[in-house]
């Protein structure tokens, strides 16, 4: 009895702008202000302006504040900061799970009971930073990498074989918080979902939801054919 093959449209996120990073710093230059108030020859002169400060003070204006030639993240006062550190390449790695169900199926007005097949697919690789091409708008860097199987008997079940590459927007929210944005079969970007991390290096989601098809053999329409469960987790480090 052929299985259903219908799990496509729920493996999308394997091929995934609010409020942006929050301000790195005070705006202040932190000099003192020269006094004003000396005359020629007593020793109190001023020229009225700020002192220059000793390092970068703000890490988002797009100033050099300490005039040493390098602004914002080229400047090594501002190495520490999270959004200086958005990285080039992203491991990634996600598990695909389907429990099959035990359906009823009808056929020329018998019901035969039908066992849907499970499947597991494990898929890595490594994420460049993009420069050119399918670009995700509005995200602050894009991602795109080939894919590779320790594991898929998914492509099988489905009939149509899982992607062989993978394309991710990000945008970084705070320290611990970045959207993930993908780009669809026909190019087009959407949301995915806003992910988390505990340490600023692995960022990881999960998910699960029934499947629903039309068996191509069953004369009894739509069933609960199984549950699929995606995992997918990006690691910066």
């Amino acid at each position: 009895m052929p299985r259903a093959l219908t799990l496509l449209p729920l493996l999308t996120l394997l091929v995934a702008c609010g409020d942006k990073k929050s301000s790195g710093g005070p705006d202040d230059t932190g000099g003192p202000p020269g006094d004003g108030g000396g005359t020629t020859g007593d020793g109190g002169g001023s020229d009225g302006g700020t002192a220059v400060p000793t390092h970068e003070t703000d890490c988002q204006d797009g100033h050099d504040e300490d005039q040493d030639g390098l602004a914002d993240c080229l400047d090594d006062d501002c190495s520490a900061e999270w959004f200086c550190n958005e990285p080039d390449s992203l491991d990634f790695h996600s598990v695909i799970d389907f429990v099959g169900h035990t359906i009823t199926c009808q056929v020329w007005g018998f019901d035969v009971d039908v066992d849907v097949d499970d499947c597991h697919a494990d898929a890595v690789g490594t994420l460049k930073l993009m420069d050119s091409g399918n670009l995700c708008p509005g995200c602050d860097r894009s991602y795109y990498g080939g894919l590779s199987y320790t594991t898929d008997n998914c492509s099988d079940l489905m009939g149509t074989p899982l992607p062989v590459d993978a394309i991710y927007g990000y945008v970084f929210v705070d320290a611990n918080t970045r959207e993930l944005w993908s780009a669809d079969e026909t190019g087009a970007w959407v949301m995915v979902d806003t992910i988390t991390s505990k340490d600023g290096h692995r960022w990881a989601m999960s998910g699960a939801d029934e499947v629903w098809a039309d068996p191509p053999d069953c004369d009894n329409g739509n069933q609960n054919i199984g549950r699929l469960s995606l995992s997918l987790s990006l690691d910066d480090r």
